[in-house]
């Protein structure tokens, strides 16, 4: 909100005209947030994951904009896989395999 206000007032505006545009700006956003708000949940998107159920949970949640960033992170942990797993009562160790670069650590 501070960073759409900045770009709409400036310190040379005059009380009349800064009511004026702090309404403008505020309508706007307030416009685009049910903008937004709608697109979310009158439109559905295409799973493009293997975790389906994940991906529909977070589509629910998450507005449109934030859930392409969550999908995102969701396929960038996909890439990771856990081969194998001790634990000696003293430590835990995990061999993760990294899938886009065939390589494995431990962790």
């Amino acid at each position: 909100m501070n960073d759409v206000l900045k770009i709409h007032l400036n310190p040379d505006l005059k009380l009349y005209e800064f009511l004026k545009t702090h309404d403008l700006a505020i309508a706007a956003m307030r416009h685009e947030h049910n903008r937004l708000d709608a697109e979310t949940e009158n439109t559905s998107l295409v799973p493009v994951i293997e975790l389906k159920c994940i991906e529909k949970h977070a589509a629910d949640v998450f507005t449109r904009k934030t859930f392409l960033m969550v999908r995102d992170n969701i396929k960038l942990q996909g890439l990771l896989n856990r081969n194998e797993y001790l634990d000696d009562g003293f430590q835990k160790i995990h061999f993760i395999e990294d899938t886009e670069n065939d390589r494995q650590c431990r962790v």
